[in-house]
């Protein structure tokens, strides 16, 4: 090193300290705006400084080529670092701050890497040698075409930021207007020095001063940092917080024009900046009704409003702001638009979910006011329907093999109440085999329908279960999917076991009051049916006891008879209640397919004493329809309604089984007379527990039709007569078909 080469080395070395000094001041408030791009241009600019230094005090070619490579680490870094500092200071980084610097550092890990392997191609030097013209040797070299692609892309990032940083000095207020010229200056600087280099201007050639520029770059920046405090003050605070806000902001002139606005507000409007920078704010919220007239004629609003864009609905909150200058008078009005469409639904679920527990609490004490199947029944399904919002709905209650609808509302086809849950209605019979719930929202996609009504879109079915015992189920349905949200759904769970509990409470209630009236009857019946064949028995024997010893032969024998077929009458009437308690205490009963040809030979053969005393006449059907019960109470049905037939019909009496299948699934068998026939009066109180007709007192008991309802309606049936005076009777009584769908248990 010679004594000419010491001022330039002095130089670039204190411009690399400097900006190593700056780099670290900044480093200790880099959570301030702006900062960390600063320290990545003050990092660059010491390297640049450091390599260009260590290269100037070199006189072997060799070192100059190689702290030449270092210093393009610092060289194309600058420009990359000015214009992240330049974009975050004037608040136009529209690009996440990660993602745009891998951006700009394309070229330049393109030109580093071509540096670092110039020897195999010299796209950047060729015909590099040591010039020793001048006071001391430096390196010369041809520019290659990747040389003059940074040179390019450098220029272009500067002349970018110097863009970015007039427009900013001509939009500044006038405290920031300092800042921004001061950095203006500071970059025009350096990049003066490099343009000297680049076109031989420098007074020494060969030497590259644009490090030594750095340090007066780095003078106006400490006086920026100091003075005009570059990151207390800035107006990236101002961009960043504005821009960075979630709110929409507007700012409108004295005029109602637009005149600012940030991006939030750009994507509420929906419209690029340039068709609405200048418009009147009618034509800016057309359509926005709401807005508008907050506009006319008031200089501050706060208030609510609801928007639909795109078939969605917004829920925002409206703030306007007065905009004065020094001497109070209005310049403009600030207008703020805040997304509350979360808060507004947080709010609506909230209230939803006040509304169902108030329904729950109202729906459990109307279910226990009444202890009547029919009015739990209403409740529960009226509760269900307003919570889920449904369009149709019913309960239906489990039968031994079968859901029978109980309550219904909606556009249900006639005769729906009452009738069987139809096999083609596969969710519900599932929910009923399974005891599990179904929330369905997209009936479309299956092939064959699965609900009720066929323009549901949406179905909800939940079983009623007390104890894990099958009650019924509760079905929804609605051609609005959205309705049935997954909160509605678990809120009909809870009510669905609340009328459960319920409808359970109050069918026992119901089956208990029938019990105590059954009681009541059964207790006047039977003292009624037994004294009468206990007083012959009385009668006869005490008749015996006194005058058996002169009593004629003839006598005595009637007197015996009377007592056994007395003893008969009384072992009919215990055998019949035997009967009936077994139908009340039986729960779990034996369901199968009935041979009915088979129940009806055995009657028949059970009755043959009787059908050869009235000479009756049987006529039955060449085949039977398939049904199913319990073969040994279809047995007694029968029995009651075939001897009643013969005792009360024509004479001879002529009887006429048969059945038929009917169009609900059911199975409707019949006993037909050619009796006298009922009364409307009569036929009204048949099938009363423990009542008997005028006729009947005199050979009967009130115990048998009593018998054959208790059992028809435990296998899920239904008695009935049909009958006129003079036109014999007709005693009915149905079964559940064979099903098709697999036994509901």
């Amino acid at each position: 090193m010679n004594w000419s080469q010491f001022p330039f080395i002095v130089l670039k070395i204190s411009a690399a300290s400097l900006s190593l000094v700056l780099a670290g001041w900044v480093w200790r408030r880099r959570s301030t705006p702006g900062a960390t791009p600063m320290v990545l241009y003050m990092l660059a600019a010491t390297c640049w400084a450091f390599a260009s230094a260590v290269e100037t005090s070199s006189d072997s070619l060799a070192i100059q080529v190689l702290w030449s490579k270092v210093l393009y680490f610092g060289s194309t870094l600058i420009p990359v670092a000015w214009l992240m500092l330049v974009m975050e200071y004037t608040g136009r980084q529209e690009v996440p701050g990660r993602r745009l610097l891998i951006l700009l550092l394309i070229v330049p890990v393109i030109i580093l890497a071509a540096v670092w392997t110039n020897e195999a191609h010299e796209l950047i030097w060729r015909d590099l040698h040591l010039d020793t013209s001048g006071a001391f040797p430096v390196m010369a070299f041809e520019r290659g075409p990747l040389y003059w692609v940074n040179v390019a892309y450098a220029y272009a990032l500067t002349l970018t930021a110097m863009f970015l940083m007039l427009r900013a000095f001509v939009q500044a207020p006038r405290p920031y207007r300092m800042q921004v010229g001061t950095l203006v200056i500071a970059a025009l600087i350096p990049w003066a020095g490099n343009i000297m280099y680049m076109t031989g201007l420098n007074p020494w050639p060969g030497v590259d001063l644009t490090s030594v520029f750095f340090v007066i770059t780095g003078l106006f920046t400490m006086v920026a940092l100091f003075r005009f405090k570059l990151l207390d003050i800035v107006p990236v605070a101002r961009y960043a917080i504005v821009a960075s806000l979630s709110d929409a902001v507007m700012v409108f002139d004295a005029e109602n024009r637009l005149v600012d606005f940030n991006g939030a507000a750009r994507a509420l409007l929906r419209r690029d900046a340039a068709a609405l920078i200048g418009q009147p704010a009618e034509q800016i919220f057309a359509g926005w009704g709401d807005v508008v007239r907050q506009f006319q004629n008031v200089e501050e609003a706060h208030t609510e409003l609801s928007l639909t864009q795109s078939e969605k609905r917004l829920d925002l909150d409206l703030r306007i702001s007065p905009l004065r200058d020094r001497r109070g008078r209005l310049n403009g009005r600030v207008l703020s638009l805040r997304d509350i469409t979360e808060r507004k639904q947080a709010e609506a679920d909230l209230q939803n979910a006040h509304d169902r527990l108030a329904i729950l609490v109202r729906v459990d004490e109307e279910l226990i006011l009444r202890l009547d199947v029919d009015h739990v029944l209403e409740i529960a399904l009226d509760a269900a329907m307003r919570v889920g919002g449904a369009e149709a709905g019913f309960i239906g209650l489990a039968t031994n093999q079968e859901i029978r609808v109980a309550q219904a509302l909606g556009d249900y086809p006639p005769g729906f109440k009452g009738a069987s849950v139809p096999p083609e209605a596969e969710t519900i019979l599932r929910v009923a085999r399974e005891h599990q719930a179904i929330l369905r929202i997209d009936l479309d996609q299956y092939g064959q329908r699965v609900t009720v009504l066929p323009a549901s879109r949406a179905q909800m079915v939940v079983p009623l279960l007390s104890h894990e015992r099958l009650i019924g189920v509760l079905n929804l349905e609605t051609s609005k999917p959205e309705r049935f949200t997954q909160e509605v759904f678990e809120f009909l769970k809870l009510l669905a076991a609340r009328a459960a509990i319920a409808i359970e409470n109050a069918q026992l209630y119901q089956s208990r009051l029938a019990l105590i009236e059954d009681l009541d009857a059964f207790a006047h019946t039977v003292a009624h049916d037994l004294k009468n064949p206990l007083n012959s028995v009385i009668l006869s024997g005490g008749l015996l006891e006194s005058s058996l010893d002169v009593m004629p032969p003839e006598m005595r024998q009637r007197s015996v008879r009377g007592i056994v077929r007395s003893a008969h009458k009384m072992n009919d009437i215990i055998e019949a209640l035997l009967l009936l308690a077994g139908v009340r205490q039986m729960d779990d009963i034996p369901i199968t397919d009935l041979d009915m040809g088979a129940i009806v030979a055995e009657v028949l053969q059970r009755l043959d004493l009787l059908i050869q005393e009235y000479h009756g006449q049987i006529v039955q059907p060449k085949a039977w329809p398939a049904a199913v019960g319990y073969a040994p109470w279809v047995e007694e049905v029968l029995a009651n309604y075939i001897s009643n037939a013969l005792k009360y019909g024509g004479q001879p009496p002529r009887v006429e089984l048969g059945g038929e299948l009917l169009p609900d699934g059911m199975v409707r068998f019949w006993v037909r007379d050619n009796g006298a026939g009922l009364t409307p009066d009569e036929r009204a109180l048949l099938f009363t527990p423990f009542t008997r007709l005028g006729h009947v007192k005199a050979e009967g008991h009130g115990l048998g039709l009593s018998i054959v309802r208790r059992i028809v309606e435990k296998l899920g049936g239904a008695v009935g007569v049909e009958s006129e005076v003079g036109q014999g009777s007709v005693f009915t009584f149905t079964l559940p078909g064979v099903p098709e769908a697999a036994a509901i248990r």
